[in-house]
């Protein structure tokens, strides 16, 4: 557990310095710190417009065995932001956290603010193979430097050298101390893979022990749903008014009748089939009319016991001249 003592005013005192051996940092607006009215002093991550994710010991006041008792009360904590704790704050209207008592591979925490944060919020990760050993990550928290002091925004560049299901140890040049508890960990992709959660004994050795994102995916979507954020669907759905992908756009993805497509997923609600000439968006029509029901530049195609607008115009062959092809046709159909 990396808790850390505060300042009953965090906005007072002299230079507070965190992270072992990192450097201070103005450029990860989103790692915030996460205050306790009783003096403790956490690291957090903003990842939807009111959801904070921390470390879970962070929001109880005993530690046991591996084990945390006596919650904190939603109340007794303030988010602050900025490099040193001295921008806009937040108050917390709600705690969430993994059932049971037990920390390790289950050390995460969601905090809901009570209004939204004036930021961009991190991304965060939902893939289990992202981080393969040896990858370079960054962490950022306001938890202590080599100097002893604490409160203040640092980072510094590590790397992966263990994984499992639900953790991840880094070991570097740099590493996490106390108050970094709940950290940033960053891939290189910029997105939020793991909450920082232990350190080596004296943080000097700087090993840090952090918990997937990955892992913990039932409890971080439902908070960032309830926070106002948008969780990417694994499949989009076009038609729904949905930004599935929470790309900022609604139903982007989605292709024309007529246009060229992969499912009926793409298809705004219509079928996606192979009319000759490649799969494209079609739409149900009545085979006893080759125009009902299609729009101009389409006519109505027999495909087995359906009818599909398809791209063409008919041509003006009348009925008993030769032909090869329904679209020659001025019927749309062409028949032995």
């Amino acid at each position: 557990a990396l808790f850390r003592c505060a300042p009953a005013s965090p906005g007072a005192g002299s230079r507070r310095d965190p992270i072992y051996f990192g450097t201070v940092d103005s450029t990860h607006p989103s790692t915030v710190l996460v205050y306790r009215l009783d003096g403790a002093l956490c690291s957090g991550s903003v990842i939807a417009p009111r959801t904070v994710v921390t470390a879970k010991h962070c929001v109880f006041r005993n530690l046991v065995g591996g084990n945390v008792y006596d919650p904190v009360a939603a109340g007794a904590f303030v988010v602050l932001t900025g490099v040193d704790g001295r921008g806009l704050n937040y108050t917390v209207t709600e705690v969430r956290t993994t059932a049971g008592p037990a920390l390790g591979d289950h050390d995460i925490a969601v905090l809901m603010l009570s209004r939204s944060f004036a930021g961009t919020p991190y991304p965060y990760d939902r893939d289990p193979a992202a981080l393969p050993i040896g990858s370079r990550v960054t962490l950022v928290g306001y938890g202590q430097t080599e100097t002893g002091v604490t409160g203040q925004r640092r980072t510094v560049d590590t790397q992966v050298a263990e994984s499992s299901a639900y953790r991840l140890v880094t070991y570097g040049t740099g590493g996490a101390c106390s108050g970094d508890s709940g950290g940033t960990l960053l891939g290189l992709d910029g997105k939020l893979h793991a909450v920082i959660t232990t350190s080596g004994a004296d943080c000097a050795t700087t090993f840090g022990g952090h918990v997937r994102t990955d892992a913990h995916l039932d409890l971080i979507d439902a908070a960032v749903r309830d926070g106002g954020g948008c969780v990417p669907d694994l499949f989009v759905a076009c038609g729904d008014a949905v930004d599935n992908d929470c790309d900022g756009v609604v139903d982007d993805t989605c292709a024309l009748l007529g246009t060229g497509c992969t499912g009926d997923w793409n298809c705004r609600g219509m079928p996606c089939r192979d009319l000759g000439a490649g799969s494209v968006c079609s739409s149900p029509c009545a085979i006893a009319s080759a125009w009902a029901g299609c729009p101009a530049g389409f006519y109505c195609r027999v495909e087995g016991c359906e009818g599909l607008c398809a791209p063409g115009t008919l041509g003006e062959r009348r009925i008993a001249e030769s032909c090869t092809a329904d679209v020659e046709c001025s019927s749309g159909f062409c028949r032995d």
